[in-house]
């Protein structure tokens, strides 16, 4: 015997008890290399945008200070901005997913120039 489930069982009774909530802001942990906050970097190794913790913000900091010390083309990463907190960072984030953004902060400063002529 098949117990059919209607739209009645699922719904909320009233509309003071469905409770919008937003389950991205939840999970500190957004992957093995990432947790969440409110500084805007960029991933120059996987080419996008993350909204993470100070602890990240501040291996950033410290890989990148490397890179160029080392004299690397490609950087590791980009501080790009400081927000409150992860979630005024992800609106922001989220508003400009689309729009083309120039790299060039990826690249080491004294090398730049020389990038934008071979490409």
């Amino acid at each position: 015997m098949t117990n059919l489930i209607s739209a009645q069982d699922v719904m909320p009774d009233s509309p003071e008890q469905e409770v919008a909530k937003d389950i991205t802001l939840d999970d500190l942990e957004m992957s093995y290399k990432y947790t969440k906050g409110g500084n805007l970097i960029y991933d120059c190794q996987d080419n996008h945008f993350v909204c993470t913790s100070e602890v990240e913000t501040k291996r950033c900091k410290v890989a990148r200070k490397n890179s160029i010390l080392d004299n690397d083309e490609v950087l590791p990463c980009a501080i790009t901005q400081k927000f409150k907190d992860y979630k005024e960072c992800k609106d922001f984030q989220q508003k400009r997913v689309n729009m083309a953004v120039n790299h060039m902060f990826c690249y080491h400063p004294e090398k730049r120039e020389a990038f934008l002529f071979e490409n």
